[in-house]
């Protein structure tokens, strides 16, 4: 059995900058350490997944020959 699909009322891109913010606001009150590193990491790495998102689905991108 599936489940339904989701119905999103944000872009993907707005989910992620959402997602990378609160992972910000986390490691904000957290002392210097490896949890609020870890936090910081994420947000980065949200960050430049979201900058592939938007490199590959640049209309300019064109498929190797």
């Amino acid at each position: 059995m599936s489940r339904p699909a989701k119905i999103h009322t944000k872009s993907f891109d707005e989910r992620v900058a959402d997602f990378s913010e609160a992972k910000v606001r986390q490691a904000q009150f957290l002392p210097h350490g490896e949890e609020r590193d870890t936090l910081e990491r994420e947000a980065r790495q949200i960050r430049i997944a979201s900058h592939l998102n938007e490199w590959l689905s640049s209309p300019g991108l064109r498929s190797p020959s």
